[in-house]
């Protein structure tokens, strides 16, 4: 836990989690039916080391909303899919 601190969990979070989010969002109209969105993950979410914790904790973030994310439906996009790379 040497490197997670407030500061450095906090861009972590900006970056990999609220940024991902948005693009999503804003992605959601402008997809076609059939459209597909991926997001990247890494290993750290499944296999996390401690000197990465920060960055480990949030491709996890980005492994639970994408398994999440392939619940939501649009009307104009019938069957989305969403998928990750780890």
């Amino acid at each position: 836990m040497e490197r997670f601190d407030e500061l450095g969990a906090e861009r972590a979070f900006r970056v990999n989690i609220l940024a991902m989010f948005h693009r999503v969002r804003y992605a959601l109209p402008h997809m076609k039916a059939g459209g597909t969105l991926i997001n990247t993950a890494s290993m750290q979410a499944y296999q996390p080391t401690p000197q990465w914790l920060d960055s480990a904790t949030t491709k996890g973030a980005i492994v639970t909303f994408t398994k999440g994310r392939r619940s939501w439906r649009r009307p104009t996009c019938s069957s989305p899919r969403t998928n990750r790379a780890a």
